[in-house]
C-alpha cells in the first residue's frame, strides 16, 4: 500500500508593512548574532591552536635533536646491531634504520619541475605530459551571448569582421548541442549598508578573566 506524501505545512506571510518590518529587523539580528557566534568560536578557536602550538613547538626541536644524534649513531653502529642482516631494529618501543625512500623524478640540475614540462612539450614528449581539462564557463557564457548582437557594421573593420564571425562560429557550436544560457530572478534579503564589516567583540565591564 502506497504511503500518503505529507503536505507541507502552509507558509504564513506578512499582511502589513509593519509586521514585514518586524520580521526583516528580527532576520537581521539573526544574521548578526549568527556572525558573532562565528567570530567568537573562531577566536576561541584561534587560542586553542596557539596554545597547543606553545607546547608542540618545543617539542618538534626537541624531535629533530634527536633524530640528528641517532642518525650519526646508527650509521656508526649499523653493522654490529643488525649483524649485517636487518635495516632496522626496534629500541625502546621506537623503529630505527634505513628505508628506501618513495621514488621521486628528480629535474636536471638548474632546471626546476615547470621548466622539465615545457622542454618536454617542447620536444613533443607530450605523452609524458598530464593535461587537466575544464570548461572555460566565462568563454561559453560570452560566445553564446554574442549571438544577440547585431551584424557588424558595414563599415567595420577586417579584424573586427573575423573576431564577430568566430565569436558567432562558437556560440553556435555551443548552442547546437543543447548548451544555454540560464538566469533567474531571485529573492534575496541582507543587510543594508556596509555588507563587508565584521561584527566588532567589545569586552564586558568587569568580565572575569
Amino acid at each position: 500500500m502506497a504511503r500518503e506524501r505529507r503536505k507541507a505545512a502552509a507558509q504564513s506571510a506578512p499582511q502589513t508593512i509593519e509586521e514585514a518590518t518586524a520580521l526583516a529587523a528580527r532576520y537581521v539580528d539573526l544574521l548578526d548574532a549568527i556572525e558573532l557566534e562565528r567570530v567568537e568560536a573562531q577566536s576561541a578557536i584561534d587560542e586553542v591552536l596557539a596554545a597547543r602550538d606553545a607546547v608542540i613547538a618545543p617539542r618538534e626541536e626537541e624531535l629533530k635533536d634527536i633524530f640528528r644524534q641517532l642518525r650519526p649513531w646508527w650509521t656508526a653502529n649499523r653493522e654490529d646491531l643488525t649483524d649485517g642482516k636487518r635495516k632496522s631494529i626496534e629500541l625502546a618501543g621506537a623503529q630505527l634504520g634505513d628505508r628506501t625512500t618513495t621514488p621521486r623524478l628528480a629535474a636536471p640540475k638548474g632546471m626546476t619541475q615547470g621548466d622539465l614540462t615545457d622542454l618536454l612539450v617542447e620536444r613533443g614528449l607530450r605523452d609524458l605530459v598530464r593535461t587537466r581539462h575544464a570548461i572555460d564557463k566565462p568563454a561559453c557564457l560570452k560566445v553564446i551571448r554574442w549571438l544577440d548582437r547585431e551584424e557588424p557594421d558595414p563599415a567595420a573593420t577586417a579584424p573586427e569582421r573575423f573576431q564577430d564571425a568566430m565569436m558567432r562560429a562558437l556560440g553556435e557550436q555551443l548552442v547546437a548541442i543543447g548548451t544555454t544560457v540560464t538566469q533567474r530572478e531571485e529573492f534575496f534579503i541582507d543587510r543594508a549598508g556596509d555588507r563587508n564589516q565584521d561584527p566588532e567583540i567589545v569586552p564586558v565591564e568587569g568580565e572575569a578573566e
